[in-house]
């Protein structure tokens, strides 16, 4: 019989799991594929990344050029996004960089990956997580015609270009998880997206709300025409 103070500590197998995966990715340990978008090279690992994706469990396959160089790219994505997606495929979740600049189409090539400089204010910085388990894309780049429309010059005008930027991040995860086969991270996206409009709702003044239902015009706007286009 135990003594009434022992202290019975359970071992959560399942973080241990996420902390041995999340540091598979940090460290590139092990790595038998490399995705590289722009100049960012993310050394991953197949039995991670296959199971979960259509398109890399296709790709890896025997017959195709990247099951023999071991390397696939994609150079057609933004980095950041493909960076949160790879993110997601290793921790189910997601985190938004305070200072996140989606590249526009015609610099990506050269873009690069780079960890912010400073640390990240509360609301500009957002970690997303769910339960949730090939088209090509067409998206705006957060310096393009996705923001023409002026933001109002009050207080709030920050914080509406932050939700701007935040819920295009959405949009651009949930066209990649479409993109790639990928539909834990569409429906992740989407409750992301609906969660973020929802709160905004409720906290945002009357003239806030004008940039947010712009937003929400202009998101769903971009993804109608990408979904008519492929």
């Amino acid at each position: 019989m135990l003594p009434q103070n022992f202290n019975f500590e359970v071992f959560d197998h399942a973080a241990d799991q996420r902390r041995a995966l999340g540091n598979l990715l940090k460290t590139g340990d092990y790595s038998d594929l490399v995705i590289v978008c722009g100049q960012a090279r993310h050394k991953v690992h197949k039995a991670v990344i296959c199971p979960r994706s259509d398109f890399f469990k296709a790709a890896c396959g025997s017959g195709f050029k990247e099951a023999r160089t071991g390397e696939i790219e994609v150079p057609d994505d933004d980095p950041f996004a493909v960076s949160m997606m790879i993110e997601y495929l290793y921790h189910q979740k997601y985190t938004i960089p305070w200072d996140a600049k989606l590249v526009p189409e015609d610099q990506r090539s050269l873009a690069v990956t780079s960890p912010p400089a400073t640390a990240p204010s509360k609301r500009t910085r957002h970690s997303f997580s769910g339960d949730s388990s090939t088209i090509h894309s067409r998206l705006h780049p957060l310096q393009g015609t996705f923001f023409s429309a002026p933001l109002s010059e009050e207080p709030g005008s920050h914080e509406s270009l932050v939700l701007y930027q935040n819920l295009h991040v959405h949009y651009k995860l949930y066209a990649l998880g479409q993109k790639y086969g990928i539909e834990g991270l569409q429906d992740l996206a989407v409750h992301n997206f609906e969660a973020e409009v929802y709160m905004e709702f409720q906290s945002s003044s009357v003239d806030h709300v004008g940039d947010l239902i712009y937003v929400m015009k202009e998101v769903y706007a971009c993804a109608a025409e990408a979904a008519e286009t492929f």
